[in-house]
């Protein structure tokens, strides 16, 4: 694999093989839900909050071109320009993932069979870190994957706990005592939807103090 063609870009682009499809486009970070009894009784990762902002990379990988195509954008879903954007500290990590993390991600997605992904890092103290993996139009990768198999090559969210998200577990979250001290974002072990009035949306859900 090593020949496999980089091609970093911000632009949709027609795939070599000459079909009409147009490569899938930057996709913004889902909302968070405010913390509540969405999750009562759900099996939670209970993460320390890491912002609403960052940086979003699409991976498209196109085995049969041997070709891997690179997008960079924030999590509004607008694309970055890495040759003409004024330096920032996401323009500055989106570069340097381009060039040094991304066949890393690359190598992992071609192990574990995936053709697709949009990862989400979140910049906190200018330290990036990985804190979702989107794999289809409306599923997440799960906590425990994005920990367990990213997590071997990233930094990763910060996880302060996991269990059942009880009374006992909700009156302490909402005290802020020990080790849910600050503000919080809670995700399920398993990847589940939240549905609201027809619209869907990852549950995820936040508590800010």
């Amino acid at each position: 694999m090593a020949n496999t063609r980089f091609n970093t870009t911000t632009k949709a682009k027609t795939p070599s093989s000459g079909s009409s499809e147009q490569l899938p486009q930057i996709l913004k970070y889902p909302p968070l839900l405010s913390f509540g009894e969405k999750v009562r009784d759900i099996y939670c990762y209970i993460i320390r909050h890491y912002g609403r902002d960052g940086l979003a990379v699409l991976i498209y990988r196109q085995p049969r071109a041997d070709q891997v195509v690179i997008m960079c954008g924030d999590w509004n879903g607008n694309k970055i320009d890495l040759v003409g954007s004024k330096p920032s500290p996401l323009t500055v990590f989106a570069n340097d993932f381009a060039t040094k993390e991304a066949f890393k991600f690359y190598e992992l997605m071609r192990l574990i069979k995936i053709d697709q992904a949009q990862f989400f890092f979140a910049i906190v103290n200018n330290n990036p870190f990985l804190v979702d993996v989107q794999v289809s139009l409306n599923k997440m990768a799960s906590p425990g994957m994005v920990n367990d198999v990213f997590g071997r090559i990233f930094p990763i969210q910060q996880v302060l706990k996991t269990e059942i998200i009880d009374e006992r577990a909700i009156e302490h979250i909402q005290k802020g005592s020990g080790s849910y001290e600050g503000d919080l974002i809670l995700k399920p072990s398993r990847f589940r939807m939240h549905e609201d009035a027809g619209q869907y949306q990852p549950l995820y859900v936040e508590l800010i103090r």
